[in-house]
């Protein structure tokens, strides 16, 4: 986990460093690159020069961890330089996995690309007459106009934005496939993803909710030559915590639990609510969760934090799926997966990156999405309506049967935040006050008492309004 920025047309140093400066939390440790036309510069918590290469006039900063289509090993930072001079821009088809990446060339152009998912953040805005990119938008918030995030699967070079990757538009066909086979293919690509995240790792960990996702991803990461340890976080008798307890047991993992309350809550707030960089509702109380367990996990100096976002979207894992048919429940997915860049990923990444850890997600590997997209829909959300029903299948067996089976919660009302948060804010907002305040402009006009509540801390750090407007918000259809 590191973090990149650069201006474009520019090589303004003390703008640069106040955009940099608002980054420090990915990563210590700057590295800087500056011509006539460009500065660059990555923070990073490794201690070698991975994410940074320079060869003369050239210059790329990566926030990520990119494999070649035709290899299995990660591609070091002069790997993708010599792809990029081999082949041009056109070298971005052969990669794959989480990246965001910033690359000046030996003719003053600078390629700015993300990948096909958005797993990897990169946002950016114009200062003057500058181009400027940053990981977080807060590191441009206050000093450019028109901040948005920079599109998932595109590329920016040479002063045009194009897309060098193509999400699905249609839903799977209703096909027969062998289902032994695939089921099997499910597990050998998670195990050999989770193998990869873990490679080097003395110690990893895993947020542990007790449900099925993250389950498996703690039984596979007991499988690596690694120490494991699990991180739940609850409010008194949540859910979560006993079934992630009884997990926990189950495999032999050194297991933390920590127990919040609503004073913590609403003390940490206004920290989850700038890094989550949102004030979406669904969104929020999920991070005073992850962030309170990525607080945890630092301070037990893990190397590494797999969690297992990307499952709901590949294996249909939503309850409010099981009210449409077929085809709309593929459209949806296809939907879910293409935004999940700005909701669940987002989440992901701001609240891991706020205390420096680095985030491994195996459900994103694009391999399983391939995978995913090949299998009908029956398959995955069956006519009784049981959810993900293909990934627990694959994994009958390796898990106990209440674990493997139990039904899907959305994250917050396993760990208790949901029921929290909404009762308290009821009480500290009047309907006139929110009658009076919910319209922000005519783009944004927002839903709740506890969406206002959000909002407010929001403002206070981003006070431009195309940030809140451009905000996702979860809308379920």
């Amino acid at each position: 986990m590191s973090a990149i920025s650069g201006i474009y047309r520019s090589s303004i140093n003390e703008v640069h460093k106040q955009m940099a400066n608002k980054l420090n939390h990915r990563g210590k440790g700057h590295f800087y690159w500056r011509n006539e036309s460009a500065t660059i510069s990555l923070a990073g918590n490794t201690s070698s020069h991975s994410g940074f290469f320079t060869d003369g006039d050239m210059v790329l900063a990566v926030d990520g961890k990119i494999q070649n289509y035709s290899a299995d090993d990660y591609l070091y930072p002069a790997d993708i330089a010599a792809l990029f001079n081999a082949k041009g821009e056109a070298f971005l088809q052969d990669l794959q996995g989480s990246f965001a990446l910033l690359l000046a060339d030996d003719n003053d152009n600078l390629l700015a690309a993300r990948d096909n998912h958005g797993i990897k953040p990169l946002y950016w805005g114009r200062y003057k007459e500058s181009l400027c990119f940053a990981s977080e938008a807060k590191a441009l918030s206050g000093l450019c106009q028109n901040i948005e995030a920079f599109p998932p699967g595109h590329c920016y070079y040479k002063g045009k934005l194009y897309r060098f990757h193509k999400l699905p538009q249609k839903p799977s066909p209703v096909e027969t496939l062998d289902l032994p086979s695939t089921a099997e293919q499910i597990k050998d690509i998670l195990f050999d993803a989770v193998a990869i995240h873990c490679n080097g790792a003395a110690n990893m960990g895993v947020f542990l909710s007790g449900g099925l996702d993250s389950s498996i991803l703690a039984a596979l990461s007991c499988r690596q030559d690694t120490e494991v340890h699990t991180f739940t976080v609850g409010f008194s008798q949540s859910q979560d915590q006993f079934y992630a307890r009884e997990v926990a047991d189950y495999l032999g993992t050194h297991h933390h639990e920590y127990i919040s309350d609503l004073t913590e809550i609403y003390e940490i707030l206004p920290s989850v609510i700038y890094h989550l960089e949102s004030f979406d509702v669904s969104l929020v109380r999920s991070a005073v969760a992850n962030y309170l367990a990525s607080q945890q996990a630092a301070e037990s100096g893990v190397d590494i934090i797999l969690m297992g976002e990307g499952a709901d979207e590949l294996f249909g894992g939503y309850n409010y799926l099981k009210n449409k048919n077929p085809v709309e429940q593929s459209l949806e997915l296809n939907k879910l997966l293409a935004e999940s860049h700005s909701m669940s990923l987002q989440r992901v990444d701001r609240m891991t990156s706020a205390y420096g850890l680095d985030v491994g997600l195996p459900f994103m590997d694009s391999r399983l999405i391939k995978l995913a997209e090949q299998i009908p829909i029956n398959y995955k959300i069956t006519a009784d309506k049981t959810e993900k029903w293909i990934l627990r299948t694959a994994f009958t067996g390796d898990l106990p049967e209440n674990i493997i089976w139990r039904p899907k919660v959305e994250f917050s009302q396993g760990s208790g935040t949901a029921d929290v948060l909404s009762q308290s804010i009821q009480s500290r907002i009047s309907d006139s006050e929110f009658a009076a305040q919910k319209k922000i402009s005519d783009k944004l006009i927002l839903n709740s008492k506890e969406e206002l509540y959000y909002y407010r801390i929001f403002h206070q750090y981003f006070p431009e309004r195309e940030l809140a407007e451009n905000t996702c918000r979860w809308q379920p259809w």
